[in-house]
C-alpha cells in the first residue's frame, strides 16, 4: 500500500528517472521504491541540491571533469541474455538511456563504448555502476559504490 503513490503518479516508467533531493536520502528511498515496482530506468543523482547549490560558478575545467566522469546508473548489474557470436556495445559513460548498452549519449565526453562479442548464448550480469575492473561484466564493484554513496549521504 505504501507504493500506491507510484502507481497513481504520471511518471512514464519507460523514460529515465533521475531522483534528487536536498540531501540524497529521499532520492534513495524513491529509487528503492521504483526498483521494487520494476521501473527499468531509475537512478539517483550522485550528490544533492544542497551540494549543487553551494558550488561556485562552474568553470570550463569543472565542466570537462564532469564529462569525463562516468554516471553510475544502478548499484547492481543488469541481467541480460546475449547471443553467442553477436557484437554488442557496452556503455562506459553511464549516460545511455538504453543501459547497459550504448545509445551514443557519450558524444562530447571522453568516453567511447566497449565493443565485445558474447562467447556463449546465455544470461550475463553486465555492470551498470561503471566502476567494474572486468568490463563489461559486473565484478561487484557496485557494493563499494553503494556503501560510499550511503556514507556520503549520511555523514556528509
Amino acid at each position: 500500500m505504501k507504493f500506491y503513490f507510484f502507481l497513481l503518479s504520471e511518471v512514464d516508467s519507460k523514460k529515465l528517472i533521475i531522483n534528487s533531493c536536498g540531501s540524497g536520502m529521499t532520492a534513495s528511498v524513491l529509487f528503492v521504491g521504483e526498483e521494487l515496482l520494476g521501473y527499468p530506468k531509475t537512478s539517483v543523482y550522485d550528490g544533492s541540491w544542497t551540494e549543487y547549490g553551494q558550488k561556485p560558478e562552474y568553470n570550463d575545467k569543472e565542466i570537462e571533469d564532469g564529462l569525463n566522469t562516468p554516471v553510475s546508473q544502478k548499484f547492481f548489474p543488469n541481467h541480460v541474455s546475449l547471443e553467442k557470436g553477436k557484437q554488442y556495445f557496452w556503455c562506459r559513460c553511464g549516460r545511455s538511456v538504453n543501459q547497459p548498452f550504448c545509445d551514443g549519449s557519450h558524444i562530447g565526453t571522453a568516453f567511447k563504448p566497449l565493443k565485445f562479442v558474447a562467447e556463449q548464448s546465455k544470461s550475463y550480469n553486465l555492470c551498470r555502476c561503471k566502476h567494474t575492473k572486468s568490463a563489461p561484466f559486473c565484478d561487484l564493484s557496485h557494493i563499494g559504490q553503494a556503501l560510499n554513496y550511503a556514507k556520503k549521504s549520511i555523514l556528509g
